[in-house]
C-alpha cells in the first residue's frame, strides 16, 4: 500500500493538471475551458476558481442553490448556444480579441445544430476572461451568449418567486 499511495497521488496531481486549462494564450484557455469545463453553468464542481472568477462563482452558487431547491431558476437555457435544444458543431473557432495584460475577450464561433440532419447556423459566444496580473493564469469573468445577453447579468437578476 505504501508503495501504491505515490502512485495513486501521483494520477490525481496529472489529472487534476489536465482538467485546468491554464494557459497564457486567452484563445488557448477559451478551448481548454470549453473542452473541460463546458457545462461550468450546470456542473459547479466545472467552475473551479482555477477556471473562473471568485464574482461569477457566486452568482453561479446562487443559481446552483437555487436549482436545487426550485428546478429552474435564472438560468432557462444553455448560455453557450442561448437555446433549451440544438448542440454546437463544427467547426469550433477560437479568436481572442481586445486583449490587455489583465482582460480579453474570446470569441467562439461554431454551426449551431439543431436537426441533425439539416444545416447548421452560424452563431457566436463570446468569453470574457480575466487574470490577476499579466502572464498568470485566465479565469472566466462571464459569457456573451449568441443573444447578446451576459451569463453574469442573468445569474445576477432576483430569483424568480
Amino acid at each position: 500500500m505504501r508503495r501504491l499511495l505515490p502512485a495513486i497521488l501521483m494520477t490525481f496531481v496529472a489529472a487534476t493538471a489536465q482538467a485546468e486549462p491554464c494557459a497564457t494564450d486567452p484563445a488557448a484557455f477559451a478551448r481548454g475551458f470549453f473542452d473541460g469545463h463546458r457545462n461550468f453553468y450546470a456542473d459547479y464542481s466545472l467552475a473551479g476558481p482555477e477556471v473562473v472568477t471568485e464574482g461569477l462563482r457566486a452568482l453561479l452558487l446562487k443559481e446552483f442553490e437555487c436549482a436545487v431547491q426550485e428546478g429552474l431558476c435564472n438560468l432557462e437555457a444553455d448560455p453557450w448556444t442561448a437555446a433549451q435544444d440544438g448542440e454546437i458543431g463544427e467547426p469550433l473557432v477560437f479568436k481572442a480579441s481586445s486583449v490587455t495584460g489583465t482582460a480579453a475577450t474570446v470569441t467562439l464561433s461554431y454551426s449551431f445544430v439543431l436537426d441533425p440532419d439539416g444545416p447548421g447556423v452560424p452563431r457566436e459566444t463570446r468569453l470574457k476572461l480575466e487574470r490577476a496580473t499579466a502572464g498568470t493564469c485566465w479565469q472566466v469573468a462571464d459569457l456573451i451568449t449568441p443573444a447578446g445577453e451576459s451569463l453574469a447579468a442573468l445569474l445576477a437578476r432576483p430569483m424568480p418567486e
